[in-house]
């Protein structure tokens, strides 16, 4: 991700399109997602390592107030979602490449992709 992000922004040759500079704003978000949700499931199970709090695993708290109802997810149960949240952000970085060749129109016909004369700039060398 870092990586494609680096070459993204400074070593680009040609003008990025809209589509391009869409995708790169997703792509930054997704990252700094990632990174975070990282660091926050390594916090979440270092602590139920270290502790051991009980009732971490498999159980949630339900108080029901007057106007609100609020979940208390445990320790062991953020580590999950944090986990979650790196896979679903992978995943939806993965996708932007469809913003990324938005503009390509591709062709899978085998005789114009096997034949090599059929690139404009091939000199046949005798």
């Amino acid at each position: 991700m870092a990586m494609s992000l680096y070459l993204l922004a400074h070593h680009r040759i040609i003008r990025p399109e809209q589509c391009e500079s869409k995708s790169y704003a997703y792509k930054k978000f997704l990252f700094i997602t990632t990174l975070v949700s990282i660091l926050a499931s390594m916090y979440f199970f270092a602590r139920h390592n270290t502790y051991c709090e009980p009732l971490s695993k498999y159980q949630v708290i339900i108080l029901f107030d007057i106007f609100l109802m609020t979940i208390f997810l445990l320790v062991y149960t953020w580590f999950a979602l944090c986990e979650y949240m790196v896979v679903l952000c992978n995943m939806a970085f993965h996708v932007t490449a469809y913003l990324d060749f938005y503009a390509f129109k591709w062709n899978f016909q085998p005789e114009e992709v096997f034949n090599i004369r059929s690139i404009p700039h091939y000199q046949q060398v005798v």
